[in-house]
């Protein structure tokens, strides 16, 4: 018989997501459609930013950037790690995001 019970516990570290002033403009522009797939695709990265199934890609040529793929929309992000942020720096079109 077992003299005692084991319990786990999960401990949920959620992330704060920031926008810059550029990407709050941005996200205005997006049609409503898109804004609010983009709210509830970063609320699910707030809680997990290294979920393989989040249509996230690391960018190549800057350190602790990602992009957010939403149909033809792209959505720039830097990961701070250390401060547990979530830092939306852009949010565009596919032919206009990465100019």
């Amino acid at each position: 018989m077992l003299d005692y019970f084991v319990t786990l516990c999960y401990v949920t570290v959620m992330y704060e997501v920031r926008f810059t002033k550029k990407a709050t403009k941005d996200i205005r522009r997006l049609p409503e459609k898109v804004r609010k797939i983009l709210h509830t695709k970063l609320e699910t990265i707030a809680l997990d930013p290294y979920a393989t199934n989040n249509n996230i890609k690391a960018l190549k040529s800057i350190e602790d950037a990602y992009r957010l793929r939403i149909g033809d929309y792209r959505v720039v992000y830097y990961l701070h790690d250390d401060d547990l942020i979530v830092e939306v720096v852009k949010a565009k079109h596919r032919s206009e995001v990465y100019k």
